[in-house]
């Protein structure tokens, strides 16, 4: 019996070979795509709107590049707008809010908008919508399991995976003081203070610096209470060097993040 099961597989082998050698072997290959936005203003600083793919020549490194897809200015443009609301950034929830909804008071009627918040998960409050002519208010919910502790990290890839949904010119705005839970911290042996490490030295976050510059999502954040515009640390308005240093940790991640998209 084991003669005869060896004998039907070599002869099931030999048929696959046999096969395969009949078809031409097709190898698929995937280039991703560069999304590019661009501004050209005439000699008053005024937009020009008016120009065509023709007009426009992309080298990288001295190569020419092909330009595979042109979009004008009034084409729809999604955006997600991703507010963080983490306990840590509480204090600043009215006027997260509130830039939010004067945000999307701005967007055209063509454009495309969804809404989300994360804490220690993602949660969506508004699926993707045109955005119309009617009014679009934030349904942020501040007191949602969601909102527990903070994955920074864990959004940005989340918002990632909603962003492929929408096809054409799109990007996040993030409200959000940055803040990650997980980021390591550097054992300071003489101090009693334990800074957080360089992001190259952070395992996770080059991992959601790898997808975002792999992606075509443009990132844009609103940075609150970072080492540049602290909202009161320690208590009483106090600026502890310690809690800046984090502080500017933090907003570096963020500013990276934004660079590679």
């Amino acid at each position: 019996m084991r003669t005869f099961w060896l004998a039907l597989l070599v002869l099931t082998l030999v048929g696959a070979l046999a096969a395969s050698a009949q078809e031409p072997l097709v190898l698929n290959v995937d280039v991703s795509l560069v999304t590019l936005d661009v501004i050209v203003t005439d000699g008053s600083g005024r937009p020009v709107t008016t120009l065509k793919k023709d007009d426009f020549t992309v080298y990288e490194n001295g190569v020419q590049q092909e330009i595979r897809n042109f979009t004008p200015v009034e084409s729809p443009y999604s955006v997600l707008l991703l507010i963080d609301c983490s306990t840590s950034t509480q204090p600043l929830w009215p006027f997260l809010v509130e830039s939010m909804n004067r945000f999307t008071a701005r967007l055209r009627p063509q454009d495309n908008i969804a809404l989300a918040q994360f804490g220690g998960s993602y949660k969506t409050l508004l699926g993707w919508r045109a955005r119309g002519s009617g009014s679009v208010e934030v349904p942020f919910q501040p007191n949602d399991r969601s909102c527990n502790n903070t994955d920074f990290y864990g959004a940005i890839g989340d918002a990632l995976a909603e962003l492929r949904r929408p096809m054409g010119r799109k990007g996040a705005v993030v409200l959000t003081d940055g803040v990650h839970n997980g980021i390591p911290v550097q054992r300071n042996p003489v101090g009693i203070f334990n800074r957080r490490v360089d992001a190259d030295d952070d395992g996770g976050f080059q991992k959601v610096l790898r997808a975002v510059r792999g992606s075509d999502v443009v990132l844009y954040f609103v940075a609150v209470n970072t080492d540049l515009n602290p909202a009161g640390i320690g208590g009483g308005g106090r600026y502890d060097p310690e809690e800046l240093y984090d502080m500017l940790q933090v907003r570096s991640r963020m500013e990276q993040l934004a660079q590679v998209s």
